[in-house]
């Protein structure tokens, strides 16, 4: 028999039936067919009448190693396939019997992902704008401010500072100018995420009623645009006041950063008047109790760092985060039930973003190793005392404390080691752009 000769082409190089399937995610250019339903369309130069290409046909029924290796060479190349030509794939895989069709929806979901953050992205530049052109002169100069790195970007705070805010607060906006603020928000956040902005800007008007203290206002709350919304270069923006700090950044209009976020309430629960009863981060409490207590005895001992919780959140207001040790309970000494219980804890704090960014941002966290997850508890695990804990990953760390007021009083974020402000996403632009 014949020795077959190596194949050396390129991963972009591949047999015809499916080099013509990839295609990067916005790339343009007459040379690049489209997949529609059952075949590519490839498009004539200058102006000829479009052929319809051969597709992945009954021959890879054949020749399942035969597509196994194309495969594998599509995967390699780091390409985005169209959706329906993906699912073509998977249905020839399984008649196949190939194991890497996980592999291949892996891929495609991924790069689903990045085409909906992209959305998104569209979606809050198209708020920010129309916010900006809303504004009087006086108020857009408050209002904006260069896209650095660091500087004032980075200077955020959960506090009441009253004074020390920049940006344009809530007082100033007439009622034309706040619905597109609030356009803003909801291009930005999930329905959930909003309401509990809401939520969280009215629990200053209990405990104005509490304190009668000026600072306790809902409206003081700030909105601030870092350079120019637009899909090319870095822009971001943020909303920020009293137990809740905003920050988004956004590079060439398809990477989105969306931390730090940091969510707070006091109280956590309300003891009286016409909303007692209410609890605005109700989940991230109860879930996370929840999950505490479904830990056997020998789980528990690796779980609770400390008898006594913090005075705070560790990463607090720092510009930047790092990783806290690995004390606690990793997710590989987890059983089955038990991961699901902490991954629905972990979704609370990812479903305050919209649900295509919350997707992508699972995405990430998983790639990186859901295996390298570790969560601690610190403090009683009693409904009402002073409780701490953290979900730390390789890339992310959330941070939740109830302390203060006799634990009636949350303070919860998320943080990115290296994404924090769109660090990350802004170096990979300037890497790529130089």
């Amino acid at each position: 028999m014949a020795r077959r000769k190596r194949d050396q082409r390129s991963p972009l190089q591949l047999d015809q039936n499916l080099i013509l399937a990839t295609r990067t995610v916005g790339q343009e250019g007459p040379a690049l067919p489209r997949w529609k339903g059952s075949s590519f369309v490839h498009s004539g130069a200058g102006g000829a009448r479009p052929t319809v290409c051969k597709g992945p046909g009954d021959h890879f029924l054949h020749s399942p190693i035969r597509l196994q290796r194309s495969i594998n060479r599509l995967l390699a190349s780091k390409t985005c396939f169209p959706e329906s030509y993906v699912h073509h794939l998977l249905t020839l895989m399984k008649k196949s019997i190939l194991p890497i069709a996980a592999l291949a929806l892996s891929l495609s979901i991924s790069c689903a992902s990045v085409s909906a953050v992209e959305s998104v992205v569209q979606d809050m530049e198209n708020a920010a704008n129309a916010f900006l052109d809303s504004l009087t002169k006086e108020l857009k100069a408050r209002a904006t401010f260069p896209m650095e790195v660091e500087g004032e970007r980075t200077n955020w705070h959960f506090v009441p500072i009253t004074g020390e805010r920049k940006g344009v607060d809530l007082k100033d906006l007439d009622e034309a100018q706040e619905e597109k603020l609030t356009d803003l928000l909801n291009a930005s956040l999930s329905a959930i995420g909003h309401t509990k902005v809401q939520k969280i800007q009215e629990s200053e008007s209990i405990l104005f009623m509490l304190e009668q203290s000026d600072h306790r206002d809902p409206e003081l709350y700030y909105t601030s645009i870092f350079g120019k919304p637009s899909s090319e270069g870095a822009w971001g923006w943020r909303f920020e006041g009293h137990h809740l700090s905003l920050n988004f950044t956004v590079v060439d209009g398809k990477l989105l950063s969306t931390t730090p976020n940091f969510w707070g309430a006091n109280p956590a629960k309300v003891l009286s008047g016409p909303k007692k009863g209410d609890r605005i981060l109700k989940e991230e409490e109860d879930l996370a109790r929840a999950f505490l207590l479904s830990l056997n005895r020998d789980q528990r001992k690796k779980a609770v760092i400390a008898d006594k919780a913090p005075k705070d959140i560790y990463s607090s207001d720092d510009p930047k985060v790092y990783p806290l040790g690995d004390a606690g309970i990793s997710v590989v000494d987890l059983n089955a039930k038990q991961v699901k219980g902490l991954n629905q804890l972990i979704d609370v704090y990812l479903n305050n973003m919209p649900s295509k960014v919350a997707k992508e941002r699972r995405v990430k966290f998983e790639k990186d190793g859901m295996d390298r997850v570790v969560f601690a508890w610190a403090g009683s695990a009693e409904v009402g005392e002073a409780h701490y804990y953290r979900i730390q990953g390789p890339s992310f760390l959330i941070e939740y404390d109830n302390i203060q007021n006799k634990a009636n009083h949350i303070h919860a974020a998320w943080r990115d080691f290296d994404g924090d402000f769109g660090r990350d996403i802004i170096w990979e632009h300037h890497k790529h752009s130089h």
